[in-house]
């Protein structure tokens, strides 16, 4: 018992603390520098599957769109004010051969009486007098709807305040009858501006990246000629004012570039290879080509529609019902071989300060 009492209680001295301390220190050092680039990789992972999600829904939209249409039409925005199309559908009376239809008042501004203009060409071109039967004898004029899709760059007053980035879509309505000896078929837009992409693409508080379009398969580039950024990119096309490669429909694409939102440089500088405007995106970035295959035209190229037409032209007190395909001074010739770009003549750079509109129907929405 003696022994009990008498012995001594040992502790930690202050310098063993201050060991153990510092031991514990570079430990959680070394544990937080390893985090880190964990945290780094877990986040960029992340990132990289919401805009893989993003541009592959985007990817989808656009193929699911098009890929059964019956007729595309494909422009930029600075291709539509003054588009001309020829076709046999505008005739007025018999003495003529052809028409020219017109869009826009040929100023070069494009504005929203444009597309109105480019809907009731594409009714005309494709539909006028399209009559069709319920009973195999008695014929009605047919009618139906079809769409303009717009892939917005770029905010335009004149326009609308659509977001950037946003798919919109127009609905127009027709009938096939002539209007009133114009030669032209009456359209009506029955929808407007309806956006087609999530919304929380744009406003979500997660929402890092702006999504840009351009007409075809791009590839991307640094830019080297702004001082002190090295981590600026530009579409290659955009940045030495490449012409566009003609539209058809065994290479329409779009490329669809997502890039990191910077209030700084998320928009056109005058930085291109001869001083052009070009637009900048932030890294991190990613492009994505979306190949939108034609399938019902490409299919149907050599095929005529099972729909007739109405051709009170050559003789109005017997007006005759034709089936398309007959060789009948041409009036009614079925032609979807090409998916249209502007003036079916390819004059435009890339600029991606335009937006890219759609034109498009369906054999299934006429009725």
């Amino acid at each position: 018992m003696k022994k009990i009492k008498n012995a001594a209680v040992k502790g930690f001295t202050l310098i063993e603390l201050i060991v153990v301390m510092a031991i514990f220190s570079v430990l959680l050092v070394a544990i937080m520098s390893f985090m880190n680039p964990v945290q780094n990789i877990m986040k960029n992972a992340a990132q990289s599957e919401r805009t893989y999600s993003m541009t592959n829904n985007i990817e989808d939209y656009l193929k699911n769109r098009l890929e059964y249409a019956e007729n595309v039409w494909v422009f930029t925005e600075d291709q539509i004010d003054g588009a001309t199309f020829t076709s046999v559908r505008g005739r007025k009376d018999p003495t003529e051969s052809a028409v020219t239809l017109k869009t826009g008042n040929g100023d070069g501004v494009f504005a929203t009486a444009d597309l109105d203009d480019l809907a009731q060409a594409f009714a005309t071109y494709y539909f006028k007098n399209d009559v069709t039967t319920d009973d195999g004898s008695t014929t009605r004029q047919v009618s139906g709807q079809f769409y303009i899709m717009r892939l917005v760059n770029g905010n335009k007053a004149n326009v609308d305040t659509a977001t950037i980035g946003q798919i919109t879509q127009d609905t127009y309505s027709f009938k096939s009858q002539d209007i009133n000896g114009s030669g032209l078929v009456k359209v009506s837009k029955s929808a407007s501006n309806v956006p087609q992409l999530n919304p929380s693409y744009f406003s979500a508080s997660d929402a890092a990246y702006n999504i840009h379009y351009a007409l075809g398969a791009h590839e991307l580039m640094n830019v080297t000629n702004i001082a002190g950024r090295d981590d600026l990119r530009c579409l290659k096309a955009d940045y030495y004012n490449t012409a566009i490669d003609p539209v058809t429909v065994n290479n329409l694409a779009v490329s669809i570039v997502l890039g990191k939102k910077d209030s700084t440089y998320d928009f056109e500088l005058p930085v291109g290879d001869s001083g052009n405007n070009i637009r900048i995106f932030t890294n991190p970035v990613s492009i994505s080509i979306a190949n939108l295959p034609l399938m019902n035209i490409s299919y149907n190229r050599n095929k005529t529609p099972g729909r007739f037409y109405y051709d009170d032209l050559n003789d109005p007190a017997n007006p005759e019902i034709i089936k398309y395909g007959k060789d009948r001074d041409g009036v009614g010739r079925y032609n979807n071989t090409t998916a249209f770009y502007g003036n079916n003549v390819n004059t435009t750079e890339v600029n991606m300060a335009n937006d890219i509109y759609i034109v498009y129907s369906y054999a299934t929405d006429l009725k």
